[in-house]
């Protein structure tokens, strides 16, 4: 995603517990930085994490992007949310909540789609925010 995102012309600061994999995206373009936090004063902090844990971690954990999160940048949670995979629809809810009790936007948009369809820019995205946040207005 962060290649076709690149691709379509826009500027990217990445982060990933895998330094490696960040450095993979430096050959195209992106911004590697150290800390989840770096890249929080943007338009928009995309997370896609594989689990609860990770989500958890990344977004709520010390040093976490929702504590560094710009008063006007959009939290894209693009992890699938389920019962079965990746994370919980309690975690998706609890992280509504966070992020409302700080006053910052958050937006849940689980991503649908195999490897090749994200390697050729071509994934489902449902997306799905409350009323008042991130921009949705009544």
């Amino acid at each position: 995603m962060a290649r076709c995102l690149i691709k379509a012309g826009h500027r990217l600061a990445v982060y990933n517990r895998t330094r490696a994999k960040a450095d993979q995206l430096a050959v195209n373009g992106a911004v590697v930085v150290e800390r989840a936090a770096d890249v929080c004063h943007g338009d928009a902090v995309i997370t896609m994490l594989a689990d609860d844990h990770a989500v958890e971690h990344v977004t709520l954990g010390k040093g976490g992007i929702l504590a560094a999160l710009g008063q006007n940048t959009v939290h894209i949670s693009m992890s699938t949310i389920s019962s079965m995979s990746t994370i919980s629809v309690g975690l998706s809810e609890r992280l509504i909540v966070k992020h409302a009790r700080a006053h910052r936007d958050y937006v849940a948009a689980p991503v649908f789609g195999r490897p090749d369809a994200a390697a050729s820019c071509k994934l489902f995205i449902i997306a799905a925010a409350r009323r008042g946040n991130a921009g949705v207005r009544s």
